[in-house]
């Protein structure tokens, strides 16, 4: 899988094979209302990096609302599972060393 771009179906082949695999951890925010894991760049980059690019290139955009707050998000859905990434980008769409990948089981599945 290339950094940016590509096939959608290559890109989620490839995460299924990787995915599992990765660093999870449980998160303790919002654990109450909203379980979910993440990882961060800083431990699986190579990981985090393909998540990112291929939330941004496939994902759909939908709100998320907790404690009467709504924020937009950009999901990809996967195997049970919506990710979504915390602001990685960096100017000339570089990766913030310090993104974060969140993943969440998705209800019903």
């Amino acid at each position: 899988m290339t950094e940016k771009g590509g096939d959608a179906q290559e890109a989620k082949e490839h995460l299924r094979q990787f995915v599992p695999q990765g660093n999870w951890h449980t998160a303790k925010y919002l654990s109450d209302v909203a379980p979910h894991q993440y990882i961060r760049m800083r431990e699986e980059p190579k990981l985090a990096s393909d998540l990112i690019w291929t939330i941004h290139d496939y994902g759909v955009d939908e709100e998320f609302q907790v404690y009467g707050h709504k924020k937009m998000y950009r999901y990809y859905y996967l195997d049970g599972y919506k990710y979504w990434y915390m602001e990685p980008f960096l100017g000339g769409g570089e990766l913030h060393p310090d993104s974060v990948v969140n993943r969440a089981k998705v209800e019903g599945d």
